[in-house]
């Protein structure tokens, strides 16, 4: 049977009548507390050899029996021995061993275990080697072991949370504010969506996007030189043209004829051709208001007369009798008026030299230039509609005509540019099938058997999120008057990307929430785990682009500055991926009591 009196911590000396029964009953049991339960001039404290500690008569009769007087004497002898030359600590708390009964000698206690030994000393650090110093100078010292854990300590009082907890806490807020009115955050996003998409009004159903202004660098050297020469080498496209003095392209439409036989230069091939060059100045196009536009209106001049297509053709539409063999490459004279063929003619094959020139004897291919008028806007602007016309038209031209002896092929300068648009509008569909494979994915993954877990309602939200975003930043670019060109349509598949894994991260912090705890407390949980990442990559991304509206192209600026616009927008509008979780369990209601009940 245990003490259980003994079990509790020795603090005070215990009194006179504990002491005896210590000493009678269990004497072993008091080594650990022997300086405390001992009469103070009987405390064997820092003995020093040769030096006798008596037992006290009183403490030998104890017991009051003679026989027994000798024994306990023994006992209380060999543990002032023990004691002896040992300063004792404090009392240690220890629970005491059962009481034997007289007598019976107990069981030696099991020794304690070994102390752990001591870590070992920090290696010394090595201290650069300097050149003998004059030994009566004092050394040195080293900084002591205490000033360095000091040191230590206050290294690890740093704190790199000063950001993040803060915001922890006030998404945190907002997060419980968001579950306790879910409604007001449905409903905002919605109402400013439809506030901001009304700005798609404004969209240019037919607008022209000029390729050099928008994909060549703001103030390049090119653009600034250009600017020299027109200024020094003026051009008048209405009343003398020169193609050789334009400095920038000018409206032109251009046509191949390439010959099925040896040569060109003969009367039946140049009647063919002659046909096909009248019927080409013969288009005319009519505006919206009904008026119609020759090509003798907006043709180049050269005094009162359109500048020729071909100078050889000219020359043999005045008179068809000359003799096609007899002119001369590069350059020939009629009537002493020098005629440039070089830029006209290909396939050669020259003959003799006539003075710096050469017979032409056979040629393979001619070209038809048709220069239009491009200084005065107005006149662009109709020179352009008469350009998309003859494109419309050509092919008609060709079946009407029913070349048999030449091929032909065109080339205007707004073909480039078209055929950019048609291949970026036949590309149009893809992004459909695009946003289509996004949006499945994105439900489809959030797809769980369990009806509790399922959350394509949530994938749903986090996708509608997602197109408010694009709606809105384009209707509010459209509403400040930024042009909208063609890599902007891009855009969209960023947004949709980011905020599809916004949504993934938001539903895994949902899930890893306490069923247990309300709504309201569990959207301020995952606000406060995942709001201040999100932010930060958010923010992230918007400087990244706003960064990009430095670039010197027109066309990537508008494009980092609608994306920017466009992450602000579906951050501010991402609280929608988060409460949409309050309203899927009415979305589950509703499907349940919509099934007949059998």
């Amino acid at each position: 049977m245990e003490c259980s009196c003994l079990q509790s911590p020795l603090i005070l000396p215990p009194p006179k009548k504990v002491v005896r029964e210590l000493l009678i009953k269990a004497p072993w049991a008091t080594i650990p507390f022997l300086p405390s339960i001992l009469p103070k001039p009987f405390q064997p404290i820092n003995s020093t050899p040769g030096h006798s500690t008596d037992i006290p008569q009183s403490l030998c009769r104890i017991r009051g029996n003679e026989q027994d007087k000798g024994e306990e004497c023994r006992r209380t002898r060999e543990i002032l021995d023990i004691s002896k030359g040992h300063d004792f600590p404090k009392p240690r708390i220890l629970p005491l061993g059962p009481l034997l009964p007289p007598g019976r000698k107990p069981s030696k206690p099991e020794p304690p275990p070994p102390p752990p030994p001591p870590p070992p000393p920090p290696p010394p650090p090595q201290q650069p080697q300097q050149p003998p110093q004059d030994s009566l100078r004092t050394p040195q010292r080293e900084p002591s072991r205490i000033t360095q854990e000091t040191e230590t300590v206050h290294r690890t009082r740093c704190h790199t949370n000063c950001l993040e907890k803060p915001l922890s806490r006030a998404f945190e807020r907002l997060g419980r504010c968001v579950g306790s009115h879910p409604w007001i955050f449905l409903l905002v996003p919605i109402l400013l969506t439809a506030a901001l998409g009304i700005g798609f009004i404004y969209l240019p159903k037919e607008e022209e996007e000029n390729l050099e202004e928008q994909y060549t660098p703001i103030g390049s050297p090119a653009k600034a030189e250009r600017r020299f020469v027109q200024a020094h080498f003026t051009t008048n496209d209405s009343y003398r043209f020169s193609s050789t003095r334009s400095s920038s392209e000018t409206n032109f439409a251009s046509i191949l004829v390439v010959s099925n036989s040896e040569t060109l230069l003969e009367s039946e091939i140049f009647e063919e051709v002659s046909q096909l060059d009248q019927a080409v100045q013969t288009l005319s196009v009519t505006k919206e208001n009904g008026a119609p536009i020759h090509y003798r209106e907006v043709c180049a001049k050269y005094r009162t007369f359109c500048v020729p297509s071909n100078p050889l053709l000219y020359v043999w539409q005045r008179n068809k009798t000359l003799d096609l063999k007899t002119f001369t490459f590069p350059m020939h004279n009629f009537k002493n008026h020098f005629i440039h063929l070089a830029g006209f003619f290909g396939g050669n094959t020259l003959g003799d030299a006539v003075g710096q020139n050469h017979l032409l004897l056979e040629t393979k291919a001619m070209r038809l230039l048709y220069y239009l008028k491009t200084e005065v806007k107005e006149d662009s602007e109709q020179s352009k509609e008469w350009l998309v016309h003859f494109l419309d038209e050509f092919y008609n031209l060709k079946e009407k005509l029913a070349f048999k002896n030449i091929q032909v092929v065109h080339f205007t300068s707004l073909s480039r540019q078209l055929e950019f648009e048609a291949t970026s509008m036949t590309v149009v569909p893809l992004f459909h099938l695009a946003y289509l494979l996004i949006i499945i994915f994105a439900i489809i993954s959030c797809y769980r058997l369990d009806c509790v877990r399922n959350k394509m309602w949530v994938a749903v939200f986090g996708v509608v999120s997602a197109a408010f975003a694009v709606v809105s930043g384009f209707g509010l670019m459209l509403y400040i008057g930024v042009p909208f060109v063609i890599i902007v349509a891009n855009s969209p598949f960023l947004i949709l990307g980011v905020g599809v894994d916004d949504m993934f991260i938001m539903i895994s912090a949902w899930q890893k929430t306490s069923l247990m705890d309300s709504i309201k407390e569990r959207m301020a949980t995952v606000y406060s785990k995942v709001a201040v990442s999100i932010t930060i990559t958010t923010i992230t991304n918007v400087l990244a682009f706003y960064t990009g509206i430095m670039s010197s192209f027109r066309s990537q600026r508008k494009f980092c500055y609608v994306t920017a616009v466009h992450y602000g927008i579906f951050f501010a509008l991402k609280y929608l991926n988060i409460h949409s979780k309050y309203f899927h369990h009415y979305f589950m209601v509703i499907i349940i009591l919509s099934k007949p009940i059998k």
